[in-house]
């Protein structure tokens, strides 16, 4: 009996160490394999979020190193066409033109009571030989007439496309121009060109030289000055210079050197007093264009007085309504065009686009 108990007794004690033996892995073993799981997450996780961080730094790189390349690598007009070309720099009208550099440059300022201040500020660009020569005066000399009026095209004048409007002048030269009207904060700007020579060659030159305009500096806006209500059904037009805003009617159409096929333009502009000329000498038409004076009166508009100056003529035999009044040393003009029915007086008051021209005159505030 004390043999079997003590056989039991063995049993027992030698089956609680083997449960010992077998119980001891399972609590110990899983945290060396759970270390070693964590410690490859962690490495996993950091070699992930260095491999992005690595990518966006050369990303960053590269694109720091590609953008000023683009700017570096893009050649101005000039070094495409002619390394031996200079920058002409107008800082009266604020433009820039790149030209040989055996060209003349000549700048003038010449005294004619008919422009503001008494000055006009006349440039003319020359080949050696005169055989081209761009100005800003010749279309405007009263000796040059219109022989025989050539088909007008399409040149780009820097950004811009714009017409030109070639001719043969009574002097058997052919001279055309280009004019930069209404840019969004810009003066405008016009060129002559006089050909005396290969007509074909020189052309392929002007075109050259025509695409690098530039403008160099950019006007305030007059809507920096006024505030005013746009008639209704009218809209502004996309100019916004240095010297005049726009408006069109809805059935505003024109063709050629401006010419008002129908409907009808309010103008906005804004010119220096200038102290050598009376008021009225200053808002009546100059006789460059040929233009004479029809009527002139004083109009209120919303308790504010205003002189009223209509006139019609010059060689395209437009009319002009303009409404003037002196602010802050300059003086302000709101004109009204519109087509053949504003060629009277009585005809611009009774048009249909009278009333909107008052009315915008009247909501006009100086800030």
């Amino acid at each position: 009996m004390e043999n079997n108990q003590e056989q039991l007794s063995q049993q027992v004690s030698s089956a609680n160490q083997t449960s010992q033996n077998v119980d001891m892995p399972s609590a110990e073993m899983p945290k060396p394999k759970w270390k070693r799981l964590a410690i490859i997450i962690v490495i996993i996780i950091v070699l992930i979020i260095g491999s992005l961080g690595g990518y966006k730094y050369l990303n960053q790189q590269n694109t720091a190193k590609t953008v000023p390349s683009q700017i570096t690598n893009t050649p101005t007009q000039p070094q495409l066409q002619n390394a031996n070309w200079k920058t002409y720099t107008n800082n009266y009208y604020n433009f820039k033109l790149d030209i040989p550099n055996n060209w003349k440059v000549e700048e003038q300022i010449i005294q004619d009571k008919s422009y503001v201040n008494g000055e006009n500020h006349t440039y003319k660009l020359s080949s050696p030989n005169g055989d081209l020569i761009i100005d800003n005066t010749s279309i405007f000399n009263k000796n040059n007439h219109i022989k025989q009026q050539l088909p007008n095209t399409k040149v780009q004048l820097g950004e811009y496309t714009v017409d030109r409007y070639p001719y043969i002048n009574d002097d058997n030269q052919r001279i055309d121009c280009v004019q930069l009207l209404n840019i969004k904060r810009q003066q405008s700007v016009t060129f002559a060109f006089n050909f005396n020579g290969d007509i074909e060659k020189n052309n392929e030159l002007l075109l050259k030289i025509l695409k690098t305009f530039a403008y160099t500096k950019q006007e305030p806006s007059l809507d920096d000055y006024i505030s005013y209500g746009i008639p209704q059904g009218w809209t502004k037009e996309n100019t916004d210079t240095s010297l005049s805003l726009s408006f069109v009617s809805s059935d505003f159409h024109e063709e050629g050197l401006p010419t008002i096929v129908s409907g009808a333009r309010i103008a906005v502009g804004r010119v220096k007093r200038d102290p050598l000329k009376t008021f009225i000498q200053q808002i009546t038409p100059n006789d460059i264009y040929g233009m004479t004076k029809v009527e002139t009166k004083n109009v209120t508009f919303g308790n504010i007085q205003w002189t009223n100056v209509y006139s019609c003529g010059g060689e395209f035999g437009s009319c002009h309504d303009s409404y003037s009044i002196e602010n802050s040393g300059y003086i302000w003009s709101v004109s009204m065009m519109c087509n053949k029915d504003c060629n009277t007086k009585a005809g611009a008051n009774n048009t249909v686009y009278a009333k909107d021209r008052d009315a915008f005159i009247d909501s006009i505030r100086f800030k």
